[in-house]
Parts: C-alpha cells; sequence; structure tokens
C-alpha cells in the first residue's frame, strides 16, 4: 500500500503543477512558470505520466489496494489534480494583474518622471482598463479566454 501511497501523492503533486503552469502560461504569463517546465514540459509530462502507471503497477504487484479501485483512486486524483491546477492558475492570473496595477500605482510615488514615461507609452490607458478588468475575472470567464487562446493557436 504505501508504494501506491507515494505514486500517487507524486501523481497529485506533478499533475497539480503541470496544470498550473501549462494554464498561466497559455494565459500569457509565462514568467509566473519556472523555466525548466518551460524548456522541457515533456519531462514533466512523462513524470505525470510514469507516477500513475507506476501506482497502478504497485498496486497489481501487492494487490492493495485492488488493481479496480486503485484506478478509480487515480483517475479522481487526476481529475481533483486538473480542477485545482485550473483554479489556482486562474488565482495566479488575477493576483499577477493586480500586482500589475499596484507596481504601477507605487511608480506614483516613487518615480514620477518613470510613471509619465509609462503613462504617455500608446495604450497606456487600455492597459490600465485590462489590468483592472482582469483582476476582476471570473473563473468562468478566464475558462472562455483560456479556450479561445488555444483554438487560436
Amino acid at each position: 500500500m504505501i508504494p501506491f501511497v507515494v505514486f500517487a501523492a507524486i501523481l497529485a503533486y506533478v499533475a497539480l503543477r503541470v496544470v498550473e503552469w501549462k494554464t498561466i502560461s497559455s494565459l500569457g504569463f509565462k514568467l509566473a512558470v519556472p523555466q525548466g517546465f518551460l524548456d522541457h514540459a515533456q519531462i514533466y509530462k512523462l513524470g505525470m505520466f510514469g507516477s500513475f502507471i507506476s501506482a497502478l503497477v504497485a498496486s497489481s504487484v501487492t494487490g492493495n489496494p485492488p488493481l479496480h479501485k486503485a484506478a478509480v483512486v487515480l483517475v479522481a486524483i487526476w481529475g481533483v489534480a486538473w480542477w485545482l491546477g485550473r483554479n489556482n492558475a486562474f488565482d495566479t492570473f488575477r493576483r499577477m494583474h493586480l500586482e500589475l496595477l499596484e507596481y504601477e500605482s507605487s511608480l506614483k510615488e516613487s518615480n514620477p518622471s518613470e510613471y509619465r514615461r509609462i503613462m504617455q507609452e500608446p495604450g497606456a490607458d487600455r492597459r490600465q482598463e485590462e489590468l483592472v478588468a482582469g483582476t476582476k475575472m471570473s473563473n468562468k470567464e478566464l475558462r472562455a479566454m483560456l479556450r479561445m487562446k488555444i483554438e487560436q493557436a
């Protein structure tokens, strides 16, 4: 049972991170994703698949839990990790928008000349509006935005 639990825990962690990083990078915030993932995403996906298979093998060798129950548990773990990873990415998206707004706001006091330069750039007003809108987007809106970006790619 211990090997199954270890591999299931590895699956949960890796799947959660892979989904989170893939989602947030698809939404345009690659800076919030580790460089190792951006460079070698396939290795992480192989790790996720490998831990899934390893947990199934551990279950079949030890017989504890039975293979059919182990498969159901692993699929459930994968589904929950997917759901949580997406939600974490959406939270990161909103937080990044808020941090960018706060940064620009802090420039107003700490470096007024830099703030004026940024605000005089073409599209500065539109960028501010998009940042404010990004902080208020719901998960449903972010899912639709993600779907649209994936379809465009």
